[in-house]
């Protein structure tokens, strides 16, 4: 399956600022390494950095897709997405 790192924002502002910087923050994030030159994911991974809104019924979700760069959605990271917000205590 698709490999994704789900990040939990705590507000407006920090949304923001990784939304703005999604492409250098996306990037780093989808070739993250554990230790210089090993990866725990050598394909790289889906990263998506979420914000919890309306008392965690909603989420607010920026998608840096591996390979592809920001995308509007994202199937399996929706998935994910949820799984995290539930397990994080961030969403319903």
């Amino acid at each position: 399956g698709n490999p994704h790192a789900v990040i939990l924002v705590d507000d407006e502002a920090e949304f923001v600022a990784v939304d703005t910087a999604l492409e250098s923050v996306g990037s780093a994030v989808e070739m993250w390494e554990r230790e210089p030159g090993t990866r725990s994911f050598p394909a790289g991974m889906n990263v998506e950095f979420v914000l919890a809104e309306e008392g965690g019924a909603k989420a607010r979700v920026s998608v840096w897709e591996r390979g592809s760069g920001r995308t509007m959605a994202c199937g399996t990271g929706a998935c994910a997405v949820v799984v995290a917000g539930v397990l994080g205590g961030k969403l319903q």
